[in-house]
């Protein structure tokens, strides 16, 4: 369905393809700036600009509400935050935000990041993966649990590291322009399932 292109029900470059509420597909397309939701036909139903916000992933309920991650930077500062956003994507409030200093020389390969998912009775979990702790908020985006569990933390060998490093860089190796800098242990989890 759709085509390549900026006009309506085309698309450029789609960073993410999620389901709402188990029936529309939405695309996150980035180079023209907008979501698009088709019906599982492929009817293009709505298409919405998403405006000066620089978002790298979404997930809308079943009515309609977006949450969405957005990264702003401001020299060596970085702010990650969690935002939801009304259906008409005009209203937001933060659903949660880190704040960070980063040298744009050093690379951690070990990636630290927001994880996030809407469950099927639109609750929404999410949990930064440098902690074992996970919020869930309710349908009005209302914190209603908070999981935190202790764990033992797992040290990055040298033999892994050095796996780490040929999977992300190949033969080519570590660019001459980044100093690589792993943390002594790996991030209590990666992913949601």
């Amino acid at each position: 369905f759709g085509k390549r292109g900026q006009g309506p029900g085309e698309f450029e470059s789609v960073a993410r393809i999620v389901l709402k509420g188990g029936r529309d597909i939405v695309l996150l397309d980035g180079a023209n700036g907008r979501f698009s939701y088709y019906s599982k036909e492929g009817k293009c139903l709505k298409e919405i600009k998403l405006g000066k916000n620089r978002i790298s992933r979404v997930k809308p309920d079943s009515r309609g509400f977006i949450y969405a991650d957005i990264t702003t930077m401001d020299g060596n500062n970085v702010i990650d935050t969690i935002i939801r956003f009304n259906p008409e994507f005009e209203n937001y409030e933060t659903v949660a935000e880190n704040k960070r200093t980063v040298n744009y020389r050093e690379l951690n390969p070990v990636s630290e990041w927001y994880m996030y998912t809407v469950m099927e009775d639109d609750r929404f979990i999410w949990g930064r993966n440098t902690d074992y702790e996970f919020t869930i908020l309710n349908q009005e985006a209302k914190p209603i649990k908070k999981i935190i569990k202790d764990y033992g933390p797992v040290k990055i060998t040298k033999e892994e590291r050095e796996k780490i490093i040929a999977e992300r860089f190949g033969e080519r190796g570590v660019p001459d322009f980044f100093t690589l800098k792993f943390p002594e242990h790996y991030t209590p989890w990666l992913y949601f399932i």
